[in-house]
């Protein structure tokens, strides 16, 4: 199997630094970054006794992150992905006693003064403690500074485009130095967040570190990744490896310390075997089954149990408990997994049980019953975590299960940061949501209803690990979902549905506020940006499911929600193809247009130059006479996207007079801005402005399709 190497990213040249900005800023970085001073500096004229009057000074010497700089990164971070973060509390850590060989390997690592390899690859497969391992590392590493530390998530925190930013922003936090860096950099270049990951890694971390040597530290920095196998898209994990393994093989003296873990994935481990690659990091393996793991399991255990026992009275009744015979069995089964063991212990404990023994002898059948199957095919070891799982699934009542399911599939595809969000947009009361969990303590974190709508703490439904996640997902595995994707893409479309019923046709202004909430949580300003949330995720992602499925528009629901949404906002990312086979099609084109969706009337009765400045609809022109010229003032309306395409600001910024023309205008605004023939006929498409900038979301707006 080919794989691409860090050069093809971060090549040696690409550290000479360019810049295409306007020659006032050349000059400004000139004057603050070369490392000559200015002519002028020393052979100037001899100035001396002169006068300031009413002077203004300014402090320098240290920057903060304040203003617009502060709002560009933070724009850009993965919240909740560092070690202390409350979205994480409680985290997962090495429960004392266990995993001290690894973590003691792991310290030599990080002690050693003459190392020749600046990172460590820590490996294994799903439940055996790698994060506990790195949070344990985070909270506890001696003889090295903690510099910043990045925990993936799926579905949560896997945005591969705010990895750097979230490391430089930790680092910056901690360093004053840095900070300023930082700042000057973004206040020079204010896109920069923006950039391709091999900028940003050049800007934040070749840059400082190396061209101008920042850090003066008396240890090096450690950056810590945990998880890179969550990040989204293969392709950005093995970018995000070539990237720091080329920077530790190009500046071996560079005070950075990288450890990373992840599963060994095949796009992960074939792009460290590369030769290339080899020779950057320290591999510490961790198996399953392990002498050492078994001892470790073996220990939380016994830990555990005696936990157990002293919060039931009742259970000092017995003599030994677990029986030794029934705690061993237990002890195999987990095969060194701690999936397995913290799942047991969880459901044993769970209060909605109220009855530790009676949980302990289901565990014991489920055990034996695992057992009795070994021979079936069962992936192994995860037989065990599977049977364990069955179980804990087939608790759910037949009447609520479909209400938990719905749940389920929302905690694995959703990004929603609480409880109470998640509710809202299922349309479940509290009643309903805790009821049909209540079985899924020991699977999944439920926080209480006073913290439902805690987003800063992230109290969404979340897996305890992610093997409960994987154990969903794979039909191999589990029977609860034939196509977990399908299944929650089509729960998405019920609920964006649902949501639009409550939008009358004529709602204008202000139509989210017409949406039902089945959890008010009692903030009115919570309340309302909850529904601007939903209005806003329904407009932007409804069009994008139609595409997928014509045969939707048929649904006088959904064309209901197409037609209270704000689709016009959207167009700009619908791919060409949309507009060929929902307009060009006369049976949907008929459709839009009869449930008044779209309009269809003669170009010359549209002054686009005024839509265009108020941002009042979309159009989308479409011409008879194939390879005719456009209008002109549709030719104008191009025109001027073009011009503010290139000044564009960021997507959160945009303003009302900037057209963006669908698959990039051509350079001759005079030509087909989307040329897709249907017949006899040539679409010609722009989306005119489509924000206004008084309001964060817009009121809702017709599409106009014209005819020449």
């Amino acid at each position: 199997m080919s794989g691409f190497w860090a050069s093809d990213f971060v090549h040696p040249q690409l550290y000479q630094y360019t810049d295409t900005r306007q020659p006032h800023a050349d000059t400004m970085r000139n004057n603050i970054y070369s490392s000559s001073r200015p002519s002028w500096w020393s052979q100037g004229p001899d100035i001396h006794d002169f006068v300031i009057n009413n002077p203004i000074m300014q402090d320098v010497s240290h920057y903060s992150f304040t203003g617009n700089q502060m709002k560009l990164l933070e724009d850009r971070l993965l919240w909740g992905a560092e070690f202390d973060s409350s979205t994480r509390d409680p985290p997962p850590r090495c429960h004392p006693g266990t995993r001290l060989s690894i973590i003691q390997k792991i310290q030599r690592f990080l002690d050693d003064r003459g190392r020749e390899k600046r990172m460590l690859w820590l490996v294994g497969p799903a439940g055996v403690g790698k994060s506990a391992i790195m949070q344990t590392l985070a909270e506890t590493a001696s003889n090295i500074t903690l510099g910043a530390s990045l925990f993936f998530a799926v579905n949560q925190r896997d945005d591969p485009s705010k990895v750097l930013p979230t490391l430089a922003y930790q680092i910056a936090i901690k360093y004053p130095p840095y900070r300023q860096f930082i700042l000057q950099e973004i206040t020079l270049d204010p896109l920069l967040p923006h950039k391709s990951m091999t900028k940003l890694f050049n800007k934040f971390f070749v840059e400082p570190f190396v061209r101008r040597h920042i850090y003066h530290g008396p240890l090096p920095l450690l950056i810590i990744i945990d998880g890179l196998d969550e990040c989204e898209g293969e392709s950005k994990q093995r970018e995000i490896l070539g990237l720091i393994s080329y920077f530790c093989l190009a500046y071996p003296t560079a005070p950075l310390i990288w450890v990373i873990s992840s599963r060994p994935e095949p796009q992960i481990t074939t792009f460290l075997s590369l030769p290339k690659a080899a020779p950057s990091y320290v591999k510490e393996e961790m198996i399953i089954d392990s002498d050492e793991a078994c001892r470790d399991v073996e220990r939380y255990l016994r830990s555990n149990f005696e936990m157990i026992r002293t919060k039931y009275p009742a259970l000092s009744l017995f003599s030994r408990w677990p029986a030794e015979g029934d705690f061993c069995k237990i002890a195999a089964s987990s095969t060194g997994l701690f999936a397995f063991a913290s799942t047991v212990i969880r459901h044993i404990d769970d209060p909605a049980g109220g009855n530790p023994v009676f949980q302990l002898q289901q565990v014991l059948k489920v055990i034996d019953y695992s057992l009795s199957r070994s021979g079936d095919g069962r992936p192994h070891p995860l037989a065990g975590l599977d049977a364990l799982y069955d179980y804990i699934i087939s608790l759910i009542p037949p009447d609520v299960l479909p209400t938990a399911k719905k749940l389920l599939l929302n905690m694995v595809w959703s990004c929603s940061p609480s409880f109470g969000d998640q509710c809202n947009f299922l349309g479940m009361g509290p009643d309903v949501a805790y009821g049909s969990l209540h079985h899924l303590h020991s699977v999944v974190r439920i926080y209480p209803p006073d913290q439902a709508f805690d987003e800063w703490k992230g109290t969404a439904l979340r897996s305890h690990h992610k093997s409960f996640v994987d154990y969903l997902t794979d039909p191999a595995r589990s029977t609860l979902f034939a196509d977990a994707k399908y299944e929650g893409d089509m729960l998405v479309l019920q609920c964006m549905v649902r949501i639009m019923k409550d939008v009358p046709d004529d709602a204008v202004r202000d139509p989210e506020m017409h949406i039902t909430l089945s959890w008010p949580c009692g903030d009115p300003e919570v309340e309302q940006d909850m529904r601007r949330s939903y209005f806003k995720f329904t407009s932007d992602i409804l069009i994008d499911i139609v595409i997928m499925d014509l045969m939707l528009l048929r649904d006088p629901d959904i064309i209901h929600a197409l037609k209270v949404s704000d689709i016009s906002g959207t167009f700009q990312q619908v791919p060409e193809y949309f507009f060929e086979l929902a307009l060009g099609n006369a049976h949907n084109r008929t459709t839009l247009m009869a449930h008044q969706v779209i309009q269809e009337m003669p170009f010359r009765m549209l002054d686009l130059d005024k839509m265009a400045y108020q941002g009042v609809c979309s159009v989308i022109y479409r011409s008879k006479r194939p390879g005719a010229p456009l209008p002109p003032a549709f030719r104008r309306v191009c025109e001027r996207g073009c011009q503010n395409n290139v000044r564009q600001k960021p997507s959160h910024e945009a303003k009302l007079g900037s057209p963006e023309c669908l698959s990039r205008p051509p350079a001759d605004p005079s030509r087909s801005v989307n040329t897709q023939r249907h017949g006899s006929d040539e679409l010609r498409t722009a989306a005119l402005a489509h924000k206004t900038p008084s309001k964060f979301f817009t009121r809702r707006t017709d599409i106009y399709q014209t005819i020449s």
